[in-house]
């Protein structure tokens, strides 16, 4: 098996809602489906195949490539599996993370493992303010989880 796959198609001017895509949501499903997989861009929903290239078959394991800057809530929720982002991403990367491992090799945006309880967040980059934080209308922000940010490049 080979990892899923996403690299998109072009540059974007809006931002993308990219929480669908954790290891446990998308285990049962088939590269078409994901392809029909509604995200929201902005205030529209758009099919994950009119905005991603996709390949590869274990969800387990997920590649994102993309520099954009606007890929928000990557990892959201994520329990198990990895995700790894090569470039930059967007805000409230690792959000609420509960296990799993999300790596960035690029910058990433404001809010980056806040509300995570478990986990590993590792950045090749620079990160936005609200690291590990609280997120807007919660008293606590990281409990548990080890977050790693570090300019040096860990691709091996």
């Amino acid at each position: 098996m080979s990892a899923l796959k996403l690299r998109l198609r072009q540059s974007i001017y809006q931002r993308i809602d990219m929480s669908p895509f954790t290891p446990q949501r998308l285990a049962d499903m088939t590269l078409a489906d994901i392809a029909r997989l509604p995200l929201w861009q902005g205030n529209q929903l758009v099919a994950c195949g009119d905005l991603f290239t996709l390949s590869g078959d274990n969800p387990q394991d997920i590649v994102i490539q993309s520099d954009s800057d606007r890929l928000d809530e990557i990892g959201s929720g994520m329990t198990d599996g990895s995700i790894h982002v090569e470039g930059c991403a967007g805000s409230y990367l690792g959000r609420s993370m509960r296990g799993g491992s999300l790596f960035v090799t690029g910058d990433v945006g404001i809010a980056a493992g806040c509300n995570m309880s478990a986990g590993t967040l590792t950045i090749a980059g620079n990160t936005g303010d609200l690291l590990g934080g609280a997120s807007t209308g919660e008293r606590q922000g990281m409990c548990g989880g080890k977050i790693i940010v570090t300019r040096e490049s860990l691709i091996s």
